[in-house]
């Protein structure tokens, strides 16, 4: 039977290795589904680039509608009146009426450029989360294989290596030495 200090130290180095496995996975847990999440942005985003698009064509469909309303309602009127629609103060009004027409036009072009840009740059910017979180995932369970091989080999190492000399520190022969293939003065390190 072993004495409790050493199976004390035992069990701690035993609890922080699985505590540091635990964390890992439940680390890369996390970052997975919070990936998931970043996939789910990036769709909607997607999905509201279509929207906008779809908004902007209908708007501009709208504003085309008004400004020929506006043009054939002045040309009725100014033609009921026995005036010459192509001629003079009449021509000016639709001409006015679609010159107006096509500057509503333009804003709501940039409009939907700039939604759809941004829109753009939203799923761009969950792509790029989504992948960055998977690869962390695959880091965060390499860290918890680390942590728990660090837990398990630590206490260890650090008891065989006291009064250890290495070869820099002026060599060492006997118990004492560090050996490297087979010698004792750190020649042959391959």
């Amino acid at each position: 039977m072993c004495d409790p200090a050493t199976f004390l130290a035992i069990a701690g180095a035993g609890t922080k290795a699985i505590s540091a496995l635990g964390q890992g996975f439940a680390n890369s847990s996390l970052d997975q589904f919070s990936a998931g999440i970043a996939d789910i942005n990036a769709k909607i985003a997607g999905e509201r680039e279509g929207t906008d698009s779809a908004k902007g064509a209908l708007d501009i469909g709208r504003t085309a509608g008004a400004v020929n309303d506006a043009v054939a309602t002045s040309t009725s009127h100014f033609g009921a009146r026995n005036l010459d629609p192509t001629f003079g103060s009449p021509l000016a009004i639709a001409s006015s009426s679609i010159l107006n027409g096509q500057g509503d036009m333009a804003i709501i072009n940039a409009r939907t450029s700039a939604a759809v840009a941004s829109d753009e740059a939203a799923k761009a910017t969950a792509i790029g989360q989504r992948s960055q979180l998977e690869m962390k995932s695959g880091q965060d369970i390499m860290s918890g294989y680390f942590g728990a091989a660090t837990a398990l080999l630590a206490p260890g190492m650090s008891d065989a290596l006291k009064g250890a000399k290495w070869p820099w520190q002026g060599g060492a022969t006997g118990k004492d030495a560090i050996v490297y293939n087979g010698t004792t003065d750190g020649t042959d390190w391959g």
